[in-house]
């Protein structure tokens, strides 16, 4: 004869959920993973940042090792009278006035407004000087205290 068994029905299926609990789970999941997508990119951006800090500083280390030799470099190209050549010799500025930054000696203005008179009658170079905010038009004895 067979057993007859008290147990109830066996339902081996979770109970089940709305549709709004099955929305806002998966809200949840894809808000947590654009926060950690978005953690992922700043730190990524951090260490890009660093990266290119570190091959500035490199870049700038080379250069001052050589100063005589880019400010000689920096005549030639002005001397060109080249829009081209002047683009360039503001880049090697730029450089040399974050070189200058560095040190105590501070004479990078001087030297701009010293090329900036020697070479007053280039206008697309004068331009460009002040476009690149290298030193203002004033002469540097009038900012000494």
């Amino acid at each position: 004869m067979l057993k007859e068994r008290s147990i109830g029905p066996i339902d081996p299926s979770p109970p089940r959920r709305t549709v709004g609990e099955l929305r806002r789970v998966a809200e949840a999941f894809a808000s947590e993973r654009r926060r950690l997508e978005a953690a992922k990119r700043a730190q990524e951006n951090i260490r890009r940042e660093h990266e290119i800090a570190l091959a500035r500083e490199k870049h700038l280390d080379r250069l001052a090792s050589r100063l005589p030799e880019l400010w000689d470099t920096i005549e030639t190209l002005i001397d060109t009278k080249q829009p081209r050549k002047y683009d360039e010799a503001i880049k090697l500025l730029v450089d040399l006035r974050e070189i200058d930054s560095r040190s105590k000696d501070g004479d990078f203005r001087f030297l701009i407004a010293e090329l900036r008179r020697a070479h007053a009658r280039k206008p697309a170079f004068i331009e460009r000087l002040n476009n690149s905010n290298l030193g203002s038009e004033d002469s540097p004895d009038e900012h000494q205290s």
